[in-house]
């Protein structure tokens, strides 16, 4: 997962002005890549607040809270909203489809840090407005560590740098030069 979040950050052509959101209890592989791309860019690195002291009754964090907290920072000027789907320290789902929507509505990207609800939730790339998602095998899919994946739209695929060069990365595998 982190090296997949690492390529979307440290591939995206972040620029001075630009700005990537995320949250405060993001997992470290969805947030310091974000962090040094954007100080290595001179992007705008935002952190939301969760809201973390707004327990719902059931004792959990409250899902909407921080969906609406997310919403909330999604204004013009933001390149990218970074995000795991559930949060891992307090098992807040958020609203892929609203997050997804308003982020293309201001001409940003929503990249998903899955692990912790894929295999669990139900969830289609196809049908959701993600425009990357990255996660792990050893989580709800119940395969090995170390195990990870990503999906990328074909529309952020073709903006994003290679990080990571081995001899598939252009072309079709088997055309060496």
């Amino acid at each position: 997962v982190a090296t997949g979040l690492s390529q979307a950050a440290l591939g995206f052509p972040l620029r001075v002005g630009d700005e990537v959101i995320t949250l405060d209890q993001e997992y470290a592989s969805n947030f310091y890549p974000w962090k040094v791309a954007c100080d290595r860019s001179g992007a705008k690195f935002t952190v939301v607040e969760s809201g973390s002291k707004e327990v719902s009754g059931s004792g959990f964090y409250s899902s909407a809270t921080v969906s609406e907290r997310v919403l909330a920072a999604i204004r013009p000027g933001v390149k990218i909203v970074a995000v795991s789907w559930v949060q891992f320290q307090t098992g807040a789902v958020l609203d892929l489809r609203l997050i997804g929507e308003k982020a293309h509505s201001v001409g940003a990207y929503l990249i998903v840090d899955g692990i912790q609800g894929l295999g669990q939730l139900p969830f289609s790339f196809r049908d959701l407005p993600v425009d990357f998602v990255a996660g792990g095998s050893h989580k709800w899919m119940c395969g090995p560590l170390g195990q990870g994946f990503m999906a990328v739209k074909k529309e952020l695929r073709d903006l994003l740098q290679p990080t990571i060069i081995g001899c598939g990365t252009f072309g079709r595998f088997g055309t060496f030069a």
